[in-house]
């Protein structure tokens, strides 16, 4: 009994006093000091909430120091599942503080570092690898310093807090997660400082985080976006630096992304800088009241600053450059001030807002409310100003600027102006969106993306512009009604001259266009109008009019284009985008000039078209040479040559019309069309009907396209004698075969040729007839296409005619019987040819194709199953990536080996760069370890005693050279163990100096004399009374306990 008494003194007495014990394995920390970790240690077998943990610090006061040791969960090579922590600082009903976790390295938990109800704390110089959930976490705290951490290669987020206040984020780096740094569920007054998150999802995020300083922070090469907020208020980012942000979805523009921010308000972003991202520089999405001065955005691809559904923003002093579209980009955002900002250099326009909503796609729904912002002094590309106005009423002019966008505007004229955009690149133009009778005369705008632009506007006249060498067009409208382009001059597009698409009543008077892809490019319209163009050297189209209904061209003149005229209810150059329904499309053509390729008026074609294109048909008309000569006799009325080109079409009413002073000196009755046929020659169209008063010829329901002209056909000759001809010519008829020709002989009656020169015409058994002089052999051959009853005239010289009755060749086989079963007959060369039947079976000389013969041939998921396909069954290697092996990942239903890199390894389905391969990776004061670049460090004694040993631990444990400068400056150089132990002497008085060789780490040793120590002097009598009364008391205690026990 006796001894316990004692033993409790002993321990209550101790308790009083903090202590400092070394970590060997994975325990909980309950009581004050110090711990430090003396090897790895490895597994979770503390049970806290609801968690494994490792090393579980439940404590106020303590100073976790892991000196560079591993803590991991991979035991025995296989990790403990469920939810693990690493490292967990668990406050209870109060919280804990003054707790230091410092030099560890941590992998294969769900949680690495969590601190739960912590506050006034520190976590350093960790590193955090492989961590399914969140490497380093804070929940509930405040107050805590998160310093020099590395987190990496966590398929969770790096550094993750939750309800936490007043900490402070400083000199991290995390890569390789998904997201680098994130704070969450309204956490407030937070620090991020001089941190860095690259290759991961996402860079930086604030999501319902208020009143947060994010200062100095670089972000890289992440997924998503590099600083991202989300319901987040009065946050403050400065000096923050994202770039190179690669996400290739597209259709995605909210990601690739420097600075994104999404419904947060009053926030203030000054002095940023974003640049070489994929998507926009700054993008504010349905946010609203927040300032954004002294950014800059370079090189950026969708946008340089961008708002979408943004109102009441702020911009000063803010710069965007060398956007691959736009500089600042505003669509459906209102009350948004732009003051004093510069966009140059932008591969669109520097500026461009879009009041229109493209979910409802019909034209002139544009809301002007979405033009109510203020743009002042925003400096354009050539150091010219950008002209923003939303007036209502009066002009302006007399002004060059860098671009010119009038959006909302009413009632509002500009004249005389020039538009210039880039020096260097084709940019900018003349923008109006959102407008009702607006005018712009008198005007240029030259070598910008876009000449005059129109989108979503009513009633807009441009009159006597120049628009030369633009990118896209010279002149556009879209979505818009009323539109004039009336006397301009255009030239130079690479893309169309006047491009409309999907406009109403748009016209197009009196213009000049030329050298362009397409001259003029009418599509989805209703009701355009053409009148007195000129368009040519059009390298691919004069004109396309492409599924518009009701396209009225009048007096248009067309020259030296490669196609004049594209006329189709398909798509030709430019893709239909299908705002409105496919239907037959009404096609009006008046008086239309396809001159030769100079433009002089000589040899040209007037037609006029009345049609009806059916869908998915179309047809082209060009002016071009004779092909071949006409037959004697035959006269061309002014060399008018055509080139009609179908694609399954016909036309309804087609008009040729000729002049008086072109008729002069012909007989308009033996006016004719002909029409040239390859292998076969001249040939007439029936149905023609001529109209001598009006001067024009109208062919109807022409389906059999060619080129065409117009001529005097020779006048009839009798075959019945007289004396203009030599009645009653020997007429012969010789068929042969291959070929279905015929050779036509024509003899005097003494049966002697006629000679050349003799016009033969065959008319077939549909009416049409071809002509041909002969030979000097009094010969001529034609092809024939079809048996029947055909008529042979000789007309000249000698005048007769000669009927026959014409079969086809039969030459060898003359049906599938004559063959073998396995052949059928080719009757044009009578020939019997094996069936070509590679995948079916062959019956009654004709192939019937099996549904397959392999695979191949069916759809995804089926197989071919006695040529049938059918479902298939076979189940695929793998559904996801957890189906395949740790070093595979799951494609199109196969397991794949990961694609490897150089430095890092397959686990976890995927590539893991590591941190580091070399100490060459990692910088000068850090040494790489295990992939990861740990920071070493020299512990020692700052003092030491002349003459004795004095020892040096270097960290991360390992074998190390050191180099020692003595006092007196001699080197020396000595090796630690493999614990990093070294001992040197201090050999005389003064400052060693202890380095590490090829690493930037040193401390210094002062050598000192070892002195004596004085004897104490006497103590006063009280003082020596009272500790010996003292003594004399606790004796007298434990005589009492003793004696009272024995009594018992």
């Amino acid at each position: 009994m006796r001894k316990t008494k004692l033993l409790l003194i002993l321990l209550f007495l101790s308790a009083q006093f903090s202590f400092s014990a070394e970590v060997t394995g994975c325990q909980e920390i309950d009581a004050e000091g110090e711990y430090t970790l003396s090897s790895n240690i490895m597994g979770a077998n503390i049970t806290s909430n609801q968690t494994q943990v490792c090393i579980l610090i439940s404590n106020s006061s303590v100073v976790l120091d892991c000196a560079g040791y591993n803590i991991s969960n991979d035991v025995g090579g296989q990790t403990v599942s469920g939810n693990v922590t690493g490292i967990l600082i668990e406050g209870g009903e109060e919280e804990l503080i003054n707790v230091t976790v410092k030099n560890c390295f941590l992998s294969n938990y769900s949680w690495g570092i969590t601190a739960y109800r912590v506050n006034d704390s520190v976590i350093e110089n960790n590193s955090v690898r492989f961590s399914e959930r969140i490497a380093i976490e804070l929940i509930n705290s405040t107050g805590i310093n998160v310093t020099n951490n590395t987190v990496y290669t966590n398929p969770g987020d790096g550094f993750s807090f939750f309800h936490s206040h007043h900490n402070r984020f400083e000199n991290n780096s995390a890569w390789n997660n998904t997201y680098g740094f994130i704070s969450q569920n309204d956490s407030t007054y937070n620090i991020f400082l001089n941190n860095s998150a690259w290759n991961n999802t996402y860079g930086f995020v604030l999501h319902t985080a208020n009143y947060t300083l994010v200062t100095n922070n670089t972000a890289w090469n992440n997924t998503i976006n590099g600083f991202e907020l989300y319901l987040s208020h009065y946050n403050n980012l400065t000096y923050n630096v994202a770039y190179d942000h690669n996400y290739t979805n597209y259709s995605y523009v909210n990601y690739g992304d420097g600075f994104y921010l999404s419904n947060s308000t009053y926030n203030i972003l000054d002095n940023n800088t974003a640049y070489q991202n994929s998507g926009s520089g700054f993008v504010l999405y349905g946010s609203e009241y927040n300032n954004l001065t002294n950014n800059i955005a370079v090189k950026n691809y969708w946008n340089g600053f961008y708002l979408y559904s943004s109102y009441e923003n702020l911009f000063i002093n803010n710069s965007a450059y060398e956007t691959s579209q736009y500089g600042f980009n505003i669509y459906l955002g209102y009350g948004n001030n732009l003051t004093n900002n510069t966009a140059q250099e932008s591969g669109y326009f520097d500026l461009y807002t879009d009041p229109f909503f493209w979910e409802i796609i019909e034209p002139s729904e544009a809301n002007t409310i979405y033009c109510s912002n203020t743009i002042e002094n925003l400096s354009g590309s050539g150091g010219r100003q950008v002209y923003y106005t939303n007036s209502t009423a009066g002009s302006d002019g007399n002004f060059e600027a860098s671009e010119v966008l009038i959006c909302g505007a009413s009632g509002f004229s500009l004249d005389n102006i020039t538009v210039r955009g880039s020096d260097n690149i084709p940019n900018n133009g003349v923008v109006i969106v959102g407008s009702n009778m607006v005018a712009v005369n008198n005007s240029n705008s030259s070598g910008n993306m876009a000449g005059f632009f129109v989108l979503s506007s009513n009633t807009t006249i441009l009159y006597n512009n120049t628009a030369q060498d633009n990118l896209l067009a010279g002149f556009a409208a879209f979505l818009s009604a009323g539109t004039t382009f009336d006397s301009n001059t255009q030239s130079g597009s690479a893309v169309g001259g006047f491009i409309s698409i999907v406009n109403n009543n748009t016209n197009f008077y009196n213009n000049t266009v030329y050298n362009n892809t397409i001259g003029i490019l009418v599509e989805e319209d209703q009701n355009a109008y053409l009148k007195g163009n000129t368009v040519y050297g059009s390298n691919l189209s004069g004109v396309i009019v492409q599924y518009a209904n009701n396209t009225f061209i009048t007096n248009d003149h067309y020259y030296g284009n490669d196609v004049d005229i594209i006329i189709s209810s398909y798509e030709t150059y430019l893709p239909a985008d299908s705002y409105l329904p496919a239907y037959p499309i009404i096609v009006n053509l008046s008086g239309v000039v396809f001159d030769n390729p100079s433009g002089s008026f000589e040899n040209y074609t007037n037609i006029s078209i009345n049609d009806l294109v059916e869908n998915e048909t179309g047809y082209s008309i060009t002016w071009t040479t004779q092909p071949s000569p006409l037959p004697s006799r035959y006269s061309s009325i002014g060399n008018k040559f055509l080139n009609l080109q179908n694609s399954n079409s016909s036309i309804d009413e087609i008009i040729w019309h000729w002049t008086d002073e072109e008729s002069s000196g012909y007989n308009e009755n033996r006016f004719a069309i002909i029409k040239y046929v390859d292998d076969v020659g001249w040939g007439t169209i029936p149905g023609q009907a001529r109209d001598i008063a009006a001067n024009k010829i109208m062919l109807s329901d022409l389906d059999d396209f060619s080129v065409f002209t117009l001529v005097e056909k020779p006048e009839s000759t009798s075959t019945g004698g007289g004396s203009s001809c030599l009645p009653n010519p020997k007429i012969s008829v010789e068929q042969i075969c291959p070929g279905d020709r015929i050779l036509v002989r024509v003899a005097d009656n003494e049966n002697n040729s006629v000679g050349a020169d003799q016009l033969v015409v065959l008319t077939a058994p549909d009416g049409r007839w071809y002509a041909e002089d002969t030979n000097k052999n009094g010969e001529v051959s034609f092809t024939l296409q079809r048996e029947g009853s055909y008529t042979v005239k000789s007309q000249g010289r000698y005048c007769g005619e000669y009927e026959f009755t014409y079969s086809m060749c039969q030459i060898g086989c003359q049906s599938n019987s004559s063959c073998g079963d396995g052949e059928y007959c080719d009757v044009s060369s009578g020939e019997c040819k094996s069936v070509n039947c590679p995948c079916g079976e062959i019956s009654n000389h004709t192939c019937h194709p099996y549904a397959c013969c392999a695979d191949t041939d069916c759809g995804q998921g089926y197989v071919c199953a006695n040529h049938e396909c059918k479902l298939k069954t076979i189940e695929p290697q793998c559904r996801v990536d957890a189906d395949c092996k740790d070093e595979e990942y799951c494609r199109n239903g196969n397991c794949t080996l990961v694609e490897v890199g150089e430095c890092g390894y397959a686990a976890n389905h995927r590539w893991y760069g590591y941190e580091c391969c070399s100490n060459a990776d990692c910088k000068p004061n850090q040494i790489c370890e295990n992939h990861a670049c740990l920071l070493c460090r020299i512990l020692t004694d700052p003092t030491g005693i002349i003459g004795t040993q004095h020892e040096v631990r270097v960290v991360p444990a390992g074998k190390y050279t050191l180099r020692i400068i003595t006092p007196s400056g001699e080197t020396k150089q000595i090796d630690t163990d493999t614990a990093g132990t070294g001992m040197f002497t201090l050999e005389k008085a003064g400052e060693y100096a202890v380095s590490l060789v090829g690493i930037a780490a040193n401390v210094t040793v002062n050598a000192i004399a070892e002195e004596k120590p004085p004897s104490p002097p006497s103590a006063p009598l009280t003082e020596l009374c009272l500790p010996a009364i003292g003594i004399l008391l606790f004796i007298a205690v434990l005589y009492t306990l003793y004696r009272r026990a024995s009594r018992r």
